[in-house]
């Protein structure tokens, strides 16, 4: 990852986190990595793996996409790949979701 794309993405984790009104703390415990860390990648100084990524983008309620490039895949995109799943496979992917959001909302901040 070039110096400008940390930089970037950096600000992008920061403005989310403090958004979400996470201390540098509290985040860096969900994530999963030291706050020290943490501040590295707000700074820009260190990139992210791909499992940190994942996990920052969770926590932010954001997609990978999004952290890095500052687009997201639109619902509409998302909706179109769920109706190409048969009706079992549909209620297994909306089973996913609902739990997802129910585990991220009892997550203290």
């Amino acid at each position: 990852m070039e110096l400008s794309s940390k930089y970037v993405l950096g600000q992008r984790v920061r403005t989310l986190r403090e958004a979400r009104g996470y201390s540098r703390k509290s985040m860096a415990k969900r994530v999963g990595i030291d706050p020290s860390f943490l501040a590295s990648i707000e700074r820009g100084c260190k990139g992210a793996s791909a499992a940190t990524l994942a996990s920052m983008a969770i926590t932010l309620r954001v997609s990978t996409d999004y952290l890095l490039f500052g687009e997201d895949i639109d619902c509409y995109t998302i909706g179109q790949l769920i109706l190409t799943l048969n009706p079992d496979e549909q209620k297994y992917v909306r089973k996913l979701f609902e739990n997802a959001v129910a585990i991220l909302d009892s997550i203290p901040k």
